[in-house]
This record gives structure tokens, C-alpha cells and sequence, in this order.
């Protein structure tokens, strides 16, 4: 009598194996084989042809959607999120987001809030005509530029071009006409109205003075230093 009860579990247990093995094989088999991509239109059509490339051989190879995500968000900084869903019953969709970029490195990187610092050609000419240039002849503190980028103004960014010759050490010049020249620092931001007391006190400065190379320096308290 135990025997045939012993035999008859095993068959229980050797059915629920066989019915679990051939479901997870119908839900690989059903896993659409055809890939479609919403991207960031903020991506360069190389970037996207690289990149829907990757994730389609990914795919096709694990036919595991999760996976391919995280060997795509591992292999891309550029992406900042990603997600997968099916669109239809023959397609399955990928859809990616960017990092947003802050600034242009030396004109050859787009540094982003992540603090990562990618090739530019990998986003649009569009947006990489939009970001400010900071030029560094250091090696570039990531961390300390983005942070100095998220408390400057917009108008300060747009208006002025950047030379960071380190970190307690950062030239802004005025483009166009203006030879206004500010000296701060990654701890010294200069705001709207430092610019204002600075071109006020360039229009009280004598017309001699005002056709030299004069800087104005912000790294002090409560005080701008004339040069």
C-alpha cells in the first residue's frame, strides 16, 4: 500500500514538473520576435542606430526583455531610463529616455546631471547647439562643475563663456562687445545681481580704466575686488 502511494506522488510531482517546464517554454514562445523603439528625439541617428542595434541582437540571443535592459542601461550612460512593454501581439516595444545634459566639455563632451560626461556626436546637433561651453585645461571635477551649473542662472550661462581653470579658479567673459570679466569660484557662484553691482561699477570706473583688461572677483564676502 505505501508503495503504490509512493509511486503515485512521484507521478504527481513528475506531472507538475513537465506542466511548469512546458509553460515557461509557451511563454518564451510567445514573446513577440519583432523589436520597435520610442527614443529621446534628443539622440543622434548614429546614437540610435548603435544603440536599437544592441537591443535587438540582445533579444534575439536571450528573449529576455528585463536583461535587456540592464546589459542596455550598463552599456549606454546615456540612457536614463528604459522601459518594455507589448505594443502588439507580433511587436514588443523599447522605449528609452537620455541623461539631461548641462553643458558642453571642451567641445567634445555633453556632461550630464548624472555626473557622466559622454561624446557629443551621441546626441542631436540640436541640443548640443543649445548647451553653454565650459572650457577646462584641469582634469574636470564633474561632480563640482554640475554643481556649479545647477546654481548659475540660465541667463548667466547662455551669456558668458566659461573657462574653469580649477576649482577656486573660474573666468567668465561676457560674449559680444562687453568686456565684462568675472572671477569666481565652484563655492562663489555668481548670480543676476552680482552682473548688475559689476557693470555699475564698470560704468563709474574712468574711460582709461575701462579700455584695459579689467576682472572683477567674486570669491570674497560681501565684496567685489576690481583687477
Amino acid at each position: 500500500m505505501k508503495v503504490i502511494r509512493y509511486f503515485v506522488l512521484f507521478l504527481i510531482c513528475l506531472l507538475g514538473y513537465f506542466l511548469i517546464k512546458k509553460t515557461q517554454t509557451n511563454i518564451k514562445q510567445i514573446l513577440p520576435e519583432q523589436c520597435v523603439f520610442l527614443l529621446d528625439e534628443g539622440l543622434s541617428q548614429s546614437f540610435q542606430n548603435n544603440v536599437t542595434s544592441s537591443i535587438c541582437s540582445q533579444y534575439a540571443t536571450t528573449k529576455d526583455p528585463q536583461g535587456v535592459i540592464l546589459k542596455i542601461s550598463e552599456q549606454f550612460p546615456e540612457v536614463s531610463s528604459m522601459k518594455v512593454h507589448l505594443c502588439q501581439t507580433d511587436k514588443i516595444c523599447f522605449s528609452l529616455e537620455l541623461q539631461k545634459p548641462l553643458f558642453l566639455l571642451n567641445d567634445k563632451f555633453v556632461a550630464c546631471d548624472s555626473d557622466v560626461i559622454i561624446p557629443k556626436d551621441h546626441f542631436s546637433s540640436e541640443i548640443v547647439a543649445k548647451l553653454p561651453l565650459l572650457s577646462c585645461s584641469c582634469e574636470p571635477n564633474i561632480l563640482g562643475m554640475r554643481q556649479f551649473f545647477e546654481k548659475l542662472p540660465e541667463s548667466i550661462q547662455q551669456g558668458f563663456g566659461i573657462n574653469w581653470i580649477c576649482d577656486t579658479e573660474i573666468i567668465l567673459k561676457e560674449k559680444g562687445k562687453s568686456n565684462l570679466t568675472l572671477i569666481c569660484s565652484m563655492q562663489h557662484v555668481p548670480s543676476q545681481k552680482d552682473i548688475e553691482h559689476c557693470k555699475s561699477i564698470c560704468e563709474s570706473l574712468p574711460v582709461k580704466s575701462k579700455k584695459k583688461n579689467v576682472s572683477y572677483d567674486l570669491r570674497f564676502k560681501n565684496q567685489i575686488i576690481v583687477r
